[in-house]
């Protein structure tokens, strides 16, 4: 990232998986977050669906560093995450959706908890609240229904209430923490 080096901050064994789709209006926050981390992401991997907006040249301002795919055409988010995934070199990978700005200790907390946790935990993920009510929870996993319908867990909900860890049926892919061996 721009304007740090690693001496400055200690760097980590995650690499961060972001797929775009015309991203311009929400990128910029992600990347400053990224680079506001108290231990840097050992790279930035940006797998692009064929974004027509400018993009593409706030990643090339924000993080000149980071490893850009591109695509003609959007080939959806999972084709993305799954073509970034495979261009990665860390032990950990942190799927972000570009509209996701992370906390300065985000990763370090997502890092240590998944390399303590037993091995046959895959993923950890962070909190989601909303930008616009931070206090309030956009995603806290996803739970199932009775009807066996996949929710997002605790929506709109006061954020005080999820502060703790718990098991959750499946992470949201908007900001998960994977093992890379997985």
């Amino acid at each position: 990232m721009a304007g740090r080096s690693s001496a400055q901050v200690p760097s980590s064994r995650v690499s961060v998986v972001i797929p775009n789709l015309n991203g311009q209006a929400w990128l910029g926050a992600c990347l400053h977050s990224l680079s506001a981390q108290r231990r840097q992401p050992m790279e930035i991997i940006l797998v692009d669906n064929g974004s027509t907006d400018d993009s593409l040249d706030i990643v090339l301002d924000l993080a000149p560093d980071a490893n850009i795919i591109r695509f003609d055409h959007n080939t959806g988010f999972a084709h993305a995450v799954n073509k970034g995934a495979a261009a990665a070199q860390g032990d950990f990978l942190l799927f972000l959706n570009t509209d996701t700005v992370v906390e300065p200790d985000c990763i370090a907390i997502l890092e240590t908890t998944l390399a303590s946790a037993a091995s046959d935990v895959a993923s950890v993920m962070p909190l989601m609240v909303m930008l616009e009510r931070p206090d309030h929870v956009d995603d806290a996993g996803d739970a199932l229904s009775w009807y066996g319908h996949a929710r997002k867990r605790g929506h709109g909900e006061p954020a005080v209430r999820y502060g703790e860890e718990s098991e959750v049926f499946s992470p949201c892919g908007g900001a998960v923490l994977y093992r890379a061996d997985v």
